[in-house]
């Protein structure tokens, strides 16, 4: 079944006219035609079977079933701090993190951040819909938070629950297989930018609660060190 965002708000019985980017996803991309049978969700945890009625050159119209609970929620809820990266790494890394079932993502500003500006409001828009297109293609019912740009130390002071920053090579990092404790519930972590976190960072982190979490053996790439520590998180 295709899989097609709305809005909370849009996401009722009766008529729906969908949003320039799906109805451009619907008419374009899947080239579905009037009698098409689609599934539409709202990622607040809401779904409705619906049926494609009219395909415009910038509009696309359904008629919407009455919608229903889709609640699938994670073993615990992560949010994770993920260093601004440079180009489409950070949509890859948004991307990947959404799939594993993140809770909340939060762009992180660190002393090694490439690149060095912070991104607009464009750019963190660009990410949800990143998301949305994510969780459309995996099933997710729900999506993710994303916030920020953060500094390394508000973002620290927000922290709740169990908290990690995660290290590629170290001898002092905590092994994977031991966290979190099976009844944790909530995980607040984050990886380093290129080059990883700073020294300074690193007191910073374990000033605020947060334990370094040893990601393997070899040194992974910035993007790759976030879904690691996600999906560790998210496994048990």
């Amino acid at each position: 079944m295709r899989r097609i965002f709305v809005t909370p708000e849009q996401l009722r019985a009766g008529s729906i006219t969908l949003g320039p980017d799906e109805a451009h996803y619907v008419a374009r991309v899947l080239r579905l035609e009037p009698g098409a049978a689609i599934e539409l969700f709202d990622g607040a945890g809401r779904r409705a079977a619906a049926t494609v009625t009219a395909v415009g050159r910038g509009d696309v119209h359904c008629d919407c079933g009455a919608p229903v609970s889709d609640l699938l929620s994670a073993i615990r809820a992560v949010r994770c701090g993920l260093p601004l990266l440079k180009g489409e790494r950070l949509d890859l890394a948004v991307r990947m993190l959404t799939e594993l079932g993140v809770a909340e993502i939060v762009l992180l500003v660190c002393a090694r951040s490439v690149p060095r500006d912070a991104p607009g409001s464009e750019r963190v828009e660009r990410l949800r819909r990143v998301a949305r297109a994510a969780a459309r293609q995996c099933g997710r019912p729900q999506l993710p938070r994303i916030d920020g740009p953060l500094t390394l130390v508000a973002f620290a002071a927000s922290a709740s629950g169990s908290k990690w920053y995660g290290e590629s090579v170290g001898n002092q990092a905590r092994e994977c297989a031991q966290w979190p404790d099976p009844g944790e519930r909530a995980v607040t972590l984050c990886t380093g930018p290129e080059g990883g976190f700073t020294a300074a960072e690193t007191v910073q982190l374990q000033a605020a609660g947060f334990a370094p979490l040893r990601l393997g053996p070899h040194v992974l790439r910035a993007e790759t060190a976030a879904v690691v520590a996600a999906a560790l998180a998210l496994a048990g």
